[in-house]
């Protein structure tokens, strides 16, 4: 898969799970984490680096098992350096 127009395709930080201390939270407690990795862009520089991106601007993508979300790069807020 290789992406056009400007899109770019993110692998998603897990949701925390389990806090340090040990405490197993439930769906309701944990929020939702838009940071991710960049897999793929027409922007080489910006592949591998960690970027936060707007909550609802993805479209989640099932690839060999794992999810991944294809978002506009101009969806993109911040980059990790």
């Amino acid at each position: 898969m290789r992406m056009l127009n400007g899109y770019v395709l993110l692998r998603p930080e897990a949701k925390e799970k389990e806090t340090e201390s040990g405490i197993i939270l439930t769906q309701s407690d944990t929020h939702i984490v838009n940071q991710a990795e960049v897999v793929q862009a027409e922007d080489t520089e910006l592949v591998g680096k960690k970027v936060i991106y707007k909550q609802y601007a993805a479209i989640e993508h099932e690839e060999d098992g794992e999810i991944l979300l294809i978002i506009d790069q101009d969806n993109i807020t911040a980059v990790y350096e």
